[in-house]
């Protein structure tokens, strides 16, 4: 049983991660679009994906 619960916050922590990493992209990067981490060199931005993964099924309405 311990091992379940174990396993249902790591689920939790990670899905949270997610959703907190989102709001920052969101929040940050949105308005000016790219934000270098080494400058000419990497680089992050921010793009909007309308599909699944890889953008799967964009621009279809399944459901």
């Amino acid at each position: 049983m311990a091992f379940v619960i174990f396993n249902l916050l790591c689920v939790a922590a990670l899905v949270g991660l997610d959703q907190a990493i989102k709001f920052w992209a969101v929040s940050a990067l949105q308005p000016v679009g790219a934000m270098p981490l080494i400058p000419h060199v990497v680089e992050l931005r921010f793009v909007l994906n309308q599909g699944m993964a890889f953008s799967l099924l964009s621009g279809k309405q399944c459901f």
